[in-house]
This record gives C-alpha cells, sequence and structure tokens, in this order.
C-alpha cells in the first residue's frame, strides 16, 4: 500500500494572481514583525494566513475569513484530480543555479511519527499556535520539510514521463528564481514512486510545531470520534514536502541569533566573555577588506567545527571596524550562545522574541552595521553528514541549525474540506 498519498491541493491561481511569486512566504516563524507591513500590502500574500498572534483567537478567525474568502473568489483553486505533485525548484548555491526536485504528499501522520526523525525541541507557545490554525482553518497551510538522504535515488528519475509534460503551474520569472509544480495522478507511478521511497529514513528538517501540533489534533480528534473512527478522516493526514538531502546544493546553515537593545554595554559584554572564551579581532578597514573578515570568520567556525571545538563569531554595532571570534565553551556553538553568554552573561532568555535569528550570514552582519540590532553572535553549523548519523535520539534546542532550500509557504496547501 502507498504512504505516499494523492490528494487534490490547493493552490495559487495563475489567472488570478499574474506574479504568484510575489505572493508565496517564508515560513510563518521566520517572519519578522518589521517586514510584515511591507508584505502585507498584497492583499494575497500568503503571510495573512500563516502569521497568527500566539494566543489571539480574533487572529486565527480574521486569517480563516482571509483564506476561505480566497476559496471562494477562486484566488485558491483546487485541483479536481487527486495527485502527487512534483516539485522544481531553482535556487543559487555558491554562485551556481542548482535545481531539486521534492514531492509534496499527503501522509498519515500516526505512520509518519513512527518513522521521522526529529532533531529539535519544541515550545508549547508555537505548537499551540500551530495548533489553532489547524483548528480553526481545518487546513495544513504549510508543508512539513522532510528529508531523506540518498544519492542514487533521485525523484526526477522516478518521475521523468510526468516532467516532460507541461507543468500545472510555474512562475518565478528567473533561472535562480524558478517554480514549477507538475501532476502525477497514475496509480502505477505513486505506488512506483512510494515502493522506491518505502525504506528510506525520514528526517523532519523543518515543521517541528506543526508536526506536534498535528499529531495532537489528530489524536484528540480520534479520541472525540471513538467507535466511528474509521482512519480515513482528512485530519488523520498531513501534507508534506519531501526532497533529498544528497541533491546538489542542499546545504544545512547555522541560525545566527540577534539581539536589539544589550542590558550592559558592549565593553562590558566583551569584557565578561573574555573571562569565559579565547578572543581573537578580525579586523578591517574599508568594504573590500571587511568583505574578507566576514569571509575568513565563517572560514575559522568551520575549521574550528571541524576539529569538534566549539567556536562562534561576534559583531558589534560599537566595533565598526572589527569582527570577534570567541573560541571554547562546553557543547554545540549556538547552545554555547543560548546559555553561556545570553542567557547567563547578558541574563536575557535565549528565545524569540528577546533573540531574532538570521541563516543568512551576510543580512546579519549588515543589519549590525546598520545599527537595527546591537549585536549578533555567528553560530557553527552541522555537517550534512554528521546530521544524517546523528543518533534518533539526540535532541537539539529549538533554532540549532537551519537547512537551504526551504521550500516556500503558499506553494500547496491541504484543505480537510476541499483536497480530499
Amino acid at each position: 500500500m502507498a504512504w505516499l498519498l494523492p490528494f487534490k491541493a490547493g493552490y495559487y491561481n495563475p489567472q488570478k494572481i499574474a506574479r504568484i511569486e510575489d505572493c508565496i512566504s517564508s515560513p510563518y516563524d521566520e517572519l519578522e514583525t518589521g517586514e510584515l507591513n511591507q508584505l502585507q500590502k498584497n492583499p494575497y500574500h500568503y503571510s495573512h494566513v500563516i502569521r497568527t498572534v500566539p494566543g489571539d483567537n480574533e487572529s486565527y478567525v480574521t486569517a480563516k475569513h482571509k483564506l476561505f474568502g480566497w476559496f471562494i473568489r477562486d484566488v485558491i483553486l483546487f485541483d479536481k484530480v487527486a495527485s502527487l505533485y512534483v516539485y522544481e525548484q531553482s535556487f543559487i548555491s555558491q554562485g551556481t543555479v542548482q535545481r531539486r526536485y521534492g514531492i509534496f504528499a499527503r501522509v498519515a501522520v500516526e505512520d509518519l511519527a513512527k518513522r521521522l526523525r526529529l532533531h529539535e525541541e519544541t515550545i508549547e507557545e508555537y505548537v499551540e499556535d500551530s495548533y489553532q490554525r489547524i483548528a480553526v482553518s481545518q487546513c495544513h497551510l504549510e508543508p512539513l520539510l522532510v528529508g531523506y538522504h540518498n544519492p542514487s535515488l533521485k525523484i526526477a528519475d522516478n518521475v521523468s514521463q510526468n516532467l516532460s509534460l507541461p507543468p500545472l503551474i510555474s512562475f518565478g520569472g528567473s533561472s535562480e528564481n524558478e517554480h514549477r509544480i507538475y501532476q502525477v495522478s497514475e496509480p502505477a507511478v505513486i505506488d512506483r514512486l512510494a515502493s522506491a521511497l518505502q525504506g528510506e529514513k525520514l528526517f523532519l528538517l523543518d515543521g517541528h510545531h506543526r508536526f506536534m501540533a498535528a499529531l495532537r489534533y489528530q489524536e484528540e480528534q480520534k479520541m472525540a470520534k471513538g467507535s466511528a473512527y474509521t482512519g480515513e478522516e482528512p485530519w488523520n493526514y498531513v501534507l508534506i514536502a519531501l526532497v533529498n538531502m544528497a541533491d546538489e546544493g542542499f546545504t544545512p546553515l547555522p541560525w545566527n541569533r540577534l539581539i536589539k537593545t544589550l542590558p550592559l554595554s558592549a565593553q562590558d559584554l566583551m569584557k565578561q566573555m573574555g573571562t569565559v572564551f579565547k578572543l581573537a579581532a578580525i579586523p578591517f578597514q574599508d568594504a573590500m577588506t571587511e568583505k574578507a573578515a566576514r569571509k575568513k570568520l565563517r572560514l575559522l567556525l568551520s575549521e574550528y567545527a571541524s576539529k569538534k571545538v566549539s567556536a562562534f563569531g561576534v559583531a558589534l554595532s560599537q566595533a565598526s571596524t572589527k569582527y570577534f571570534l570567541a573560541v571554547g565553551g562546553q557543547g554545540f556553538s549556538p547552545l554555547v550562545v543560548d546559555e553561556q553568554v545570553i542567557r547567563k552573561i547578558l541574563g536575557m532568555n535565549p528565545r524569540y522574541p528577546d533573540v531574532h535569528y538570521e541563516s543568512q550570514d551576510q543580512r546579519a552582519f549588515e543589519r549590525v552595521k546598520n545599527k537595527q540590532y546591537q549585536v549578533a553572535f555567528f553560530t557553527q553549523t552541522i555537517s550534512l553528514l554528521d546530521f544524517v548519523q546523528l543518533p534518533s535520539n539526540q535532541i537539539f534546542m529549538p533554532r540549532a541549525f537551519d537547512f537551504y532550500p526551504k521550500v516556500p509557504s503558499g506553494v500547496i496547501l491541504y484543505s480537510f474540506k476541499y483536497s480530499v
């Protein structure tokens, strides 16, 4: 029996939305309040329905009304044939355009829970936020990003005939930002693909809070159904985007930590850090040497990581001609920053909203340089090989590391009412 199950996907109607690329969104937990005002000037931006306010019931109802308004006006269409959907995504990796192929599918959440390897703790407030979005919208609005690692098992090789046909939808407009969705409705192809992937280890790459919320919602609904439960109810399933981590360009990234307002001076911060860590300055004088200093800092962090030595970088808005490398501490670099610096030295909670996160180094450097934030801590990440070899019971703190590229939100959704 196939475990990757077809469904009738919801997606932006290209007849109503001329530039779908202007409507898709970063995942809900990567949208910062400051950017929402600009994004939501577009009345059809997906952030309208995924960026709710934890604990504010009205925000969930408002998002639902917005979403169902899109359904009614055919801004979002639902496919007429239950299918799997191949997702072709182009992106830039180390200056080169790469393409990867993923599969959007419906998967039984109970079965997924038995197979899925988690790597991140969850925070109850965010699980509850995701739970309320599911309960109120009756949809899975964003896919879980699920990965497997097998260089010899390419998704595209198993659906080559489907990829030779015109895509169901396509958008993006440039070679480095193309998105295409291909429909796979033939039962024999679906079964072949599901069978080929059946034995692969599955890793949850993004969506830990949404997965826990989906599992909780399914368990509660199953209990409420009692003897009337059949296992076919639409809330028994969750939407996933399945990708091969062995594809070219797939990369683990660090989650750098940024703080808007320090509770002590930059000088006092560095002085206290100097009693715990070995500090070294990386000076620069102009734009060219600044670029080189940024590259050197990340290179040094990678070198220490390869030696299993914890280290992190520091950029301060008050130190405009140097960065700092800090070496030492026990454990994984993000944990060292969270516990030994942010919690112990700064006396702050090492979680949002006290801490903001950025996986792109250059954006973090620029935000400090432009004085949007007073400090950025640049953490080490994990190698892909180390990640897939992690013990199944090893769990890190939230925002330990990230993966690139993500699957944008708003490409495909699964509705309990319209997708079955």
